[in-house]
């Protein structure tokens, strides 16, 4: 595949130039030459007055696509055609638009005269070309995201500016091609659906570098969000998350006391991996986590900063450290809960010296004490929590299994909402376009994601397998790190994470 993005834009230029015969012979090349694969792509190149050597540019995947688009947009105003709608013409159609030029009219070569145009011409053109140039980017290259919550602390912060890289897996066909440009699915100010919905494109990935590994930061859209909502979003316009891959397609998940297992081995623990930790107080009537939260049943955290450092100056001592306050919670009296790094001793000893902290310890679920609201569905009946989890494996595509009450309750969703197999089961029997099947083979890769902050994010665990086609990219860079939580003056921006490549945080 890498062969057909590499030499296909090339040959799919020769093809068209083959069409245009007139544009070579105007600027004074020999017709003949727009008939040979390749040496017309090196005579269009000529036309423009460049280097021989940009021909080698086209070679390169991705970039030859921006390349094209602009090439396309020079030759045109080389003969003349500098409209705006000329300009959006050869952009978009250019394969039907250039061939269109050669037959029905009679073009005129004049790169040197450039016609006085207003400078609001001169911007729509601009313009044009950087929407465009910027949607393939995003679509095809990388894509910019901000971590909203605090599911992957404290490898990754809320605040977290970064790029996610769409080729390290390949980039995905659109599912939805007629989108307003460099926006996910809501139109800005107005609202609304910025994508049509039809036509809709079948799930196609195009070559990558990798496949999805173990352990990788990846942004994904949350599969089960038509489920939550009662909406009917495509894949591609889903609500992208971002969680660690911490199984792939074939493996088997168990989680022990909150030791993870990848296939019965101890699997890879992150630096900053978050557990939960009760706290008490040398005053019991200190909480605060009621402090922050008002209940143990507050979500919100809408800190005012300065005035709750005035009104509490204790709280600065946990937030010089990086704890995250919102992550405290209130337990029982005198008792709250954080959210902290299980391996960071160093944070822990440093909490426990704070004046106003009696005792700190982790708290890990037992077997048997069920969370609720897990997947699959007969997780509370199996004791299943957070930190007593599986066995499970992963689906893989090939994969057989038995159509039985237990697979049905744990893959049916895989089966009928992202495979669209439709299977009916009734009476504990499975049937197929009203014929009976005992086993379902999959069609597609599956992976089990989870956040680092292990005690607070929302998962695989609850919401089960993600299948690849709503694989988005790895997360590749943080270009800045902003804290909510602090003024500009107060040292808003996180130096110490701004331009850091995300695989070197694990």
């Amino acid at each position: 595949m890498w062969l057909v993005l590499i030499f296909g834009p090339l040959l799919f230029m020769s093809a068209v130039s083959m069409l245009m015969g007139q544009f070579f012979e105007k600027a004074g090349i020999a017709v003949s030459k727009s008939r040979i694969p390749v040496l017309n792509v090196y005579a269009w190149i000529q036309i423009m007055d460049r280097k021989p050597w940009w021909l080698v540019f086209v070679l390169v995947p991705y970039f030859n696509i921006i390349l094209i688009i602009w090439m396309v947009t020079e030759l045109l105003k080389m003969y003349g055609k500098r409209g705006f709608l000329q300009q959006a013409a050869g952009i978009f159609f250019w394969p039907l638009y250039l061939p269109f030029l050669n037959f029905k009219e009679t073009l005129k070569y004049e790169p040197k005269v450039m016609e006085k145009r207003s400078t609001g011409m001169e911007w729509a053109d601009a313009l044009l070309f950087a929407v465009v140039a910027a949607t393939i980017i995003r679509t095809f290259v990388f894509e910019a995201y901000t971590i909203p919550t605090s599911s992957m602390e404290s490898t990754l912060m809320v605040g977290d500016f970064l790029f996610v890289s769409k080729i390290h897996y390949g980039p995905r066909v659109p599912n939805t091609p007629l989108t307003f440009p460099m926006v996910h699915r809501d139109m800005p100010f107005t609202g609304g659906k910025s994508y049509l919905e039809k036509p809709s494109l079948p799930y196609y990935r195009l070559p990558g570098f990798q496949s999805v590994e173990r352990n990788d930061m990846v942004v994904f859209n949350w599969p089960v969000e038509n489920y939550y909502t009662q909406a009917d979003f495509p894949v591609d316009k889903k609500q992208n998350y971002i969680k660690r891959c911490v199984a792939i397609a074939g493996d088997t998940l168990q989680i022990n006391e909150g030791v993870l297992s990848i296939n019965g081995e101890k699997a890879f623990v992150p630096k900053n991996l978050q557990g939960k930790f009760f706290v008490t107080y040398t005053n019991p009537e200190l909480s605060v986590g009621r402090l922050i939260h008002g209940s143990a049943n507050g979500d919100e955290c809408n800190l005012n900063i300065t005035q709750l450092y005035k009104n509490y100056p204790f709280l600065k001592e946990l937030a010089d450290l990086d704890v995250n306050l919102c992550d405290i919670y209130p337990e029982a009296h005198g008792i709250d809960s954080y959210r902290l790094p299980i391996n960071n001793n160093e944070l822990i000893a440093k909490i426990q010296a704070i004046s106003f902290i009696d005792t700190i310890y982790r708290v890990v679920g037992m077997p048997g004490q069920t969370d609720g609201q897990l997947y699959p569905e007969f997780a509370q009946a199996k004791g299943w929590n957070l930190d007593n989890y599986g066995p499970i494996q992963i689906p893989y595509a090939g994969m057989t299994i038995q159509l039985d009450q237990e697979n049905w309750a744990t893959y049916g969703m895989a089966i009928n909402d992202y495979e669209k197999a439709d299977i009916v089961r009734s009476n504990g029997a499975f049937t197929m376009g009203g014929k009976a099947v005992t086993e379902y083979t999959f069609k597609m890769n599956y992976y089990f994601m989870m956040g680092d902050n292990r005690i607070n994010s929302l998962d695989s665990r609850f919401w089960g397998f993600v299948p690849e086609d709503h694989i988005v990219g790895k997360a590749w860079f943080i270009w800045l790190s902003l804290d909510k939580y602090k003024t500009w003056m107060e040292g808003k921006i996180r130096w110490s994470r701004t331009f850091t490549v995300v695989s070197n945080m694990e």
